[in-house]
């Protein structure tokens, strides 16, 4: 069987400096499976037994090639930010990439309780009401209380991974929805994922390359066509003296064209 692999930028998988953990790998040779495929790739990594991975979708492009991605769980335990993407022909998988993380060494034991770990997210959060405490908005957005998910956050900056507790946390005073990890074994917030983009604040500077402050109205605002319930369909004109703009009758100005 002949095999040739390629490295990308960044830490592999235990994360150790000046290795790459996003790596491809090309199979030259017929009827390899998934799993068959999955396995060749997974020693890359050096990954043992204890790893398993469940497909999270398939998609066909127009020359009747298959792709299928699939996430990365250790010991069941899933490792966020892990998945593999096979691709594959008639005469099985051709091609595979993917960025798999290495947690050999990993204590799955947890040693917060969920309780605790919960109560950390919140104390990070910082909200004054919750979706889940409002009875009529989480029954019409099916939001209930957080259980949390017991996860593997790899933690690339750090070069570490960390057994983690996930919560998915909705506010609506004020209006925030995150993804927030906490430690398992420290109770330590490893990252909050914020789910609700707001365009006055810049979260990640390295991204913008303009300051939100320098930035023009005309720049800010985009006008369209939307449909409208009672009105059909209308030319939107946003309103320059309010920036912070729901579609609503009171704070978006429609203009008959």
């Amino acid at each position: 069987m002949l095999l040739s692999s390629t490295t990308f930028f960044g830490q592999k998988n235990n994360l150790q400096e000046g290795k790459a953990h996003q790596k491809t790998l090309k199979i030259n040779t017929v009827n390899i499976n998934f799993d068959e495929a999955i396995k060749l790739f997974s020693k890359e990594y050096s990954l043992n037994e204890n790893y398993s991975y469940t497909k999270l979708y398939s998609t066909i492009d127009e020359r009747g090639f298959h792709h299928d991605k699939f996430q990365q769980f250790y010991n069941n335990i899933k490792i966020e930010f892990g998945t593999v993407i096979t691709h594959s022909n008639n005469e099985g998988v051709y091609f595979i990439n993917g960025e798999l993380y290495n947690t050999n060494d990993l204590s799955i034991t947890p040693t917060v309780s969920k309780q605790q770990a919960f109560n950390n997210a919140l104390q990070s959060v910082n909200a004054q009401k919750y979706m889940w405490e409002d009875i009529e908005q989480s029954r019409l957005m099916d939001k209930k209380m957080p259980e949390g998910e017991l996860v593997v956050f790899p933690n690339v900056t750090l070069e570490v991974n960390h057994l983690a507790y996930k919560y998915d946390i909705y506010s609506i005073n004020p209006v925030a929805r995150l993804e927030v990890y906490v430690d398992a074994h420290s109770g330590e917030i490893l990252f909050s994922n914020p789910i609700i983009k707001h365009a006055d604040k810049i979260n990640a500077s390295n991204e913008v390359k303009k300051p939100f402050s320098k930035l023009n109205a005309s720049e800010l605002l985009i006008q369209g066509t939307a449909a409208t319930r009672y009105s059909g369909s209308r030319h939107q004109c946003p309103d320059k003296d309010n920036l912070k703009q729901t579609l609503s009758s009171q704070t978006l100005t429609t203009c008959y064209l």
